[in-house]
């Protein structure tokens, strides 16, 4: 940690805004992105979490992440995600909530009683996250128009050379796919996307889950680093501990599957909608539903083990004629006029090119063109 960054420096400094001695600084946890540290502040009993970006794109996320955080928390103040108490250039502050990780979702550990009451407080959680309302100018794009540009990005990020993708025809493939995966109806509300909704990122006690309840604490749901604003088709995901999707299993035994948890996580959100006076209620309901082949295409553009799994499971057995490929990368290139002349587009060009038949093979292997 740099001088700048020097932990006893930082709460001197807290302590002088606050006008509060604060308790040194303890129980350091590291995670991928963020170092942390808690203090005690002695005037209100209150625990608080420091939290400081290990590098430039984790500060740059975090700082998209609070500020929808703290949209949320001004909207839905009953829901207990963690409130903003300071943010500078170096840190940000929070309150520190109590209760413990899922850790996993493992049927044999969880008894279905304590699933579904789980279930049911995150229920709650996530239809009042999911129909907060958010400003039109937060997302103005459609669902089918996020969904190619995410395809988009995808494509680019192979282009400039991150390994371990496969082969950059399979993102034509997924492109051309767009219209089936956009569901039937009218979306026109963006919402809430939590962006990280792991078994880690939810902490739980014997009441639940859910901030709405008044008896106590119960609605742990942290780390927002990744929280955005997107069409709503793009929110509204199973929560990914539960999701079965090929590359995200959560340590749980190999052939430990959840299909009945998401009926019943479901069947919750359907109830709550059905006594909801909001007008996306039924669009909430609708879209929890079938979301699976939704949220397996859109993780399979961030996630180098998922993405093999969704080629194998998806793409292989897809028969995408040859000159809907082509089009398809017309298409992008008329959009992304400055790669035209990319050495691995003239390649993958003259590929197609060459390719007898209808269609052309997937090359096994990595960035291949």
């Amino acid at each position: 940690m740099s001088d700048s960054l020097e932990l006893s420096g930082i709460v001197r400094e807290l302590s002088h805004a606050f006008a509060v001695d604060f308790s040194p600084p303890h129980s350091p946890m590291s995670g991928a992105s963020h170092d942390v540290w808690l203090i005690e502040n002695p005037a209100n009993g209150e625990t608080w979490s420091i939290r400081i970006a290990k590098n430039e794109f984790a500060d740059t996320l975090s700082d998209r992440g609070t500020t929808i955080l703290r949209y949320l928390k001004e909207r839905r103040p009953k829901l207990q995600v963690p409130r903003l108490l300071c943010q500078s250039k170096q840190y940000s502050v929070f309150q520190y909530l109590g209760g413990e990780p899922i850790d996993y979702w493992d049927s044999n550990k969880l008894s279905d009683q304590k699933r579904h009451r789980l279930l049911d407080s995150l229920a709650v959680f996530l239809f009042e996250m999911w129909t907060c309302p958010v400003p039109r100018s937060a997302c103005s794009v459609d669902y089918k128009r996020w969904l190619q540009s995410e395809v988009d990005l995808a494509i680019i990020r192979s282009l400039e050379g991150d390994p371990g993708w496969g082969d950059l025809i399979t993102f034509l493939h997924r492109r051309a796919a767009v219209d089936d995966v956009v569901p039937e109806g009218s979306f026109p509300r963006a919402a809430i996307k939590h962006g990280d909704l792991s078994a880690w990122n939810v902490l739980m006690d014997d009441k639940g889950i859910s901030g709405c309840c008044t008896e106590a604490r119960c609605d742990r749901v942290i780390d927002w680093d990744t929280a955005q604003f997107v069409p709503m088709p793009a929110a509204i995901h199973h929560p990914l501990f539960i999701a079965d999707i090929p590359g995200w299993q959560n340590a749980v035994p190999e052939n430990m599957t959840f299909e009945k948890d998401r009926k019943y996580l479901q069947n919750a959100i359907a109830k709550i909608a059905g006594n909801s006076n909001h007008p996306d209620a039924q669009n909430v309901s609708r879209l929890i539903s079938n979301c699976f082949e939704r949220q397996f295409f859109e993780l399979s553009l961030r996630s180098k083990l998922t993405n093999d799994h969704y080629i194998e499971a998806r793409v292989k057995m897809s028969m995408v004629e040859k000159v809907v490929l082509q089009k398809q990368l017309g298409a992008f290139l008329a959009i992304y006029t400055g790669l035209r002349t990319n050495p691995t587009i003239l390649v993958l060009q003259e590929r197609m090119r060459r390719t007898e038949g209808v269609s052309v093979p997937i090359m096994e292997g990595q960035n291949l063109s």
